[in-house]
């Protein structure tokens, strides 16, 4: 048997890397979502991957059941199951989804979490992530909240809730350095955008190449990246608005202040992260890494 290069070392330590931080949720892989979604911090021919990936179930490190991938004696969830749920909650959200498009400073809307990542149990909710135009945060907040209880979609009303938990505004979509991990990049790659005014899906990953630290293969399209260049958005200013969300800002934060626990809160961020699972993710993943003696 010939030895390996560190190379191929390297190859089978990124597929078993990228299959412990699935397993935090119970989720095979499929070997293109393996391969896009790699742990790594460099790009391997597809080819070289799927001969690495086939030599690990063959010495049984990992296991293949029905083109899905996951650590060797780890626990699965059904994702048929999983998928068919996640892909009917959003389904069911599609005129709520239609409505919140109607909101003119929604810049970017997207479905996070276990839904975005086709995991999702009938239980867990519908996570949001949303980008506002600048000085529009919490005017876009108060009409993302009517709708959504006019729909009764917002947080308790139904199975199917939908929980904008993340705000920001076109002007912060840079995220910061101390808060920058794996859970947070994993988050940004397997997002789902529902709305996608002026690019700023594409804007908002170009501003946070970080990401690529943790995930090499996931790629953009060049020549969306040229043209988001050159794109110049106006920002025209209306000064009754402006009054308008100063008024609507002081409002909803002095009604959310005797409610406010772990959540952050600014005028160009939003993030109610009351059941922030980031840490005990991110726990878990180093605990399987090292049980199962994975660098």
């Amino acid at each position: 048997m010939p030895k390996k290069t560190n190379r191929t070392k390297e190859c089978e330590r990124d597929i078993n890397r990228t299959l412990a931080y699935s397993s935090v949720f119970k989720c095979p892989l499929t070997k293109y979502q393996l391969y896009n979604f790699l742990i790594s911090n460099q790009v391997y021919n597809p080819k070289y991957f799927e001969t690495n990936l086939n030599r690990l179930v063959k010495d049984k490190i990992i296991k293949e059941n029905k083109g899905r991938y996951y650590l060797f004696r780890s626990k699965t969830v059904n994702w048929d199951k999983r998928y068919k749920i996640s892909k009917n909650k959003i389904y069911k959200s599609k005129d709520v989804f239609k409505s919140l498009s109607k909101i003119p400073w929604i810049r970017m809307l997207a479905v996070t979490g276990s839904v975005s990542n086709y995991s999702a149990s009938s239980n867990n909710d519908i996570d949001l992530f949303i980008i506002t135009k600048n000085n529009r945060l919490w005017l876009t907040r108060f009409f993302v909240v009517l709708i959504l209880k006019i729909y009764k979609k917002y947080r308790l009303d139904s199975k199917n809730d939908l929980c904008p938990n993340l705000y920001l505004t076109e002007s912060e979509m840079t995220w910061p350095n101390e808060d920058r991990n794996i859970y947070i990049a994993h988050s940004i790659i397997t997002m789902q955008p529902i709305i996608n005014k002026d690019s700023t899906y594409f804007r908002f990953l170009t501003k946070n190449f970080w990401i690529f630290d943790y995930f090499k293969h996931f790629s953009l399209s060049t020549n969306e990246n040229d043209f988001i260049k050159d794109l110049k958005l106006k920002h025209t200013k209306n000064h009754l608005f402006d009054l308008i969300e100063t008024i609507f800002s002081a409002a909803q934060r002095i009604y959310m202040k005797s409610k406010i626990t772990s959540e952050i809160i600014s005028r160009h961020f939003v993030h109610f992260n009351k059941n922030d699972h980031s840490q005990k993710i991110l726990y878990k993943y180093k605990k399987v890494l090292s049980n199962r003696k994975i660098s």
